[in-house]
């Protein structure tokens, strides 16, 4: 039987993706960290793209620039290779960019300037947190610190696959037609038992980090994972695109495969630098 020329794109993709991604999470902190930077700077522009389309212009260079900056000032200062005061270059990145649309004469310069301050919040703050994360693997008991990334995407990667599967076999109840027709409720809640399930066996890996926090975890990736799914498939929909790129042949974009995480990253940051 020929296998779907579209099938067997998707699955190539998937399992190169997959092996740089799982490579680079096992991977010293800072090889893991220089794929998330080259990788925020693809999803910022891809970002920028998408906003286009809108009929704003966000500063694409600066925006890109300033991106690249915040990234490396968060990790440094965090890992405490720089000063802290360094950090103050993140607090002055807005008031660059408005100073910078003084100069570009657009139409709608306020919108300009707040996109493009946005992106680098919305895209580049995430991945740095999550570059951080990494470092948290060895403190937290887990050996190679890459196994607690990996761990964390391992939760996300079997939610969304039996959250499709569920929703797909007994789904009725849409969770939010209007932004994301396919999900329903009943995938919402098959994926999640899996989860749970993933992060109970997870805890019986890594003993170090007790089973209440693991379940935690789980439940902050796969609600905040779920709600920064929405939030970009929102903004596809405003601009009515189905990918926000195709950098991924058969899967899309680099926005497409880490919306999720850019909205759980933040959370998983604070819970395992205040509660773990």
């Amino acid at each position: 039987m020929k296998v779907p020329e579209n099938l067997a794109r998707r699955t190539i993709t998937a399992i190169f993706f997959g092996l740089v991604m799982i490579g680079s999470m096992l991977s010293g902190i800072w090889f893991f960290g220089l794929v998330m930077l080259g990788v925020s700077i693809i999803a910022l522009l891809e970002f920028y793209s998408l906003v286009s389309q809108t009929g704003l212009r966000p500063q694409v260079f600066p925006g890109s620039f300033f991106g690249l900056s915040v990234f490396l000032v968060i990790v440094f200062t965090a890992s405490g290779i720089i000063p802290l005061p360094w950090i103050w270059i993140v607090l002055c990145t807005p008031i660059s960019i408005f100073i910078t649309e003084l100069f570009r004469n657009q139409a709608y310069p306020f919108q300009n300037a707040g996109v493009t301050i946005l992106g680098i919040i919305y895209v580049t703050v995430p991945f740095s947190l999550l570059t951080l994360l990494h470092g948290y693997g060895s403190k937290a008991g887990c050996g190679n610190s890459g196994w607690l990334v990996l761990s964390l995407f391992i939760i996300l990667w079997v939610f969304d696959s039996f959250a499709y599967f569920t929703g797909s076999a007994l789904g009725k109840r849409k969770l939010f037609e209007r932004i994301s027709p396919k999900k329903t409720w009943e995938g919402i809640a098959g994926g999640m038992i899996f989860g749970l399930l993933t992060a109970w066996i997870l805890s019986s890996i890594f003993t170090s980090i007790a089973l209440m926090h693991w379940i935690a975890i789980s439940l902050i990736i796969m609600t905040f994972g779920t709600l920064g799914d929405l939030a970009e498939s929102m903004l596809k929909r405003s601009v009515g695109v189905k990918d926000s790129g195709n950098l991924l042949p058969g899967h899309g974009g680099i926005l497409d495969r880490f919306d999720a995480m850019l909205f759980a990253a933040p959370l998983l940051y604070l819970y395992m630098r205040f509660l773990i």
